[in-house]
């Protein structure tokens, strides 16, 4: 089972002599999972632990002053993602003011060295850490050697001549992209939240529909999408089809932004309870339609696509991400 260690006191045998890639990993997207497999390769040639050093929240989160949802996927979602490729435990260090503003080398005597004890270290090729970024894998290889940190530098690949990034992924997922963003994820990019109570338009156009929030999270493009969903709160391991709106509804007047999902075939009341929706195929951008008859018939036209296409979407291995 994979340890979360989300404090700055230290000194926890686990971390001590271990393997361990820094990063934020937002999205556990194919890079990371070839960076994982290099972690657990190193730490068992070494016959030690394996872990991530990421921050929380998010530097960019924590700089953001207007607050906006850019993260691919929440800390929870992470966390399960992490746990299911093997590695002994996940840093979650809080980023403060005062680790922001840490020099380079305070960071690797002081974290680094006293708090966690790591003595190898695997980075990829852009890492940057340290007060206003100062550092990066030059400065962690120099002043490492005096601890005896062992760096090494992970040459990411590309995928279709993408470049595989986070940031590549959010760029995706906000263009209504998510082919392409799933598979660079090498997964379906998912929404998860409790389903509130809403005005239950859905329901009286004949179309229930679960609704749920992005909390922190990324908002992908406006627009109707081919689903999955799975109810997370009961023991019902069910897998559901179903057709998402993502919008504001424009029909029925400004609205602000939320996920609606009609799950196929389903009639149980999930009011309150945690789903997951995963995004797979995007059908059309949002349409504000002149009168109900007309978005009743296009609703209608949607879910005979989306279950048509449901019925051959491509399936990605989730056996070890």
């Amino acid at each position: 089972m994979t340890q979360i260690i989300n404090d700055m006191k230290g000194n926890d045998t686990t971390t001590f002599g271990s393997v361990v890639a820094i990063g934020n990993f937002d999205g556990v997207h194919i890079g990371h999972q070839s960076l994982i497999k290099l972690i657990l390769e190193r730490a068992k040639s070494k016959n030690s632990n394996s872990g991530i050093l990421s921050f929380e929240p998010h530097p960019r989160e924590f700089f953001d002053k207007k607050k906006q949802n850019f993260k691919i996927m929440s800390l929870e979602s992470r966390r399960e993602k992490l746990s299911k490729t093997g590695i002994d435990f996940i840093i979650e260090l809080p980023f403060n003011k005062s680790v922001a503003n840490m020099e380079p080398s305070a960071f690797i005597e002081d974290i680094l060295h006293k708090k966690f004890g790591i003595t190898h270290i695997i980075i990829g090729q852009d890492f940057k850490f340290g007060k206003a970024r100062s550092g990066n894998s030059e400065t962690l290889k120099r002043l490492g050697k005096t601890f005896g940190i062992e760096v090494e530098v992970f040459e990411i690949r590309k995928s279709s001549n993408l470049n595989i990034s986070s940031s590549r992924i959010r760029d995706l997922i906000k263009t209504g992209e998510v082919e392409a963003a799933n598979d660079l994820l090498g997964s379906y990019h998912s929404v998860i939240g409790k389903v509130q109570k809403g005005e239950q338009r859905g329901r009286k156009l004949g179309f229930p529909t679960a609704n749920i929030q992005f909390g922190k999270c990324i908002i992908p493009r406006f627009g109707v999408y081919a689903s999955s969903v799975r109810i997370l709160d009961t023991h019902d391991k069910k897998i559901y089809k179903g057709a998402t709106s993502i919008g504001t509804r424009p029909t029925f007047g400004i609205n602000h932004p939320n996920l609606e999902v009609y799950i196929f075939e389903f009639d149980k009341d999930i009011y309150g309870l945690e789903i997951e929706v995963k995004l797979k195929f995007f059908i059309r951008p949002e349409i504000t339609f002149s009168d109900t008859k007309t978005l009743i018939r296009q609703m209608e036209e949607d879910c005979t696509e989306i279950k048509k296409i449901l019925t051959g979407a491509k399936k990605y291995n989730a056996k070890n991400f």
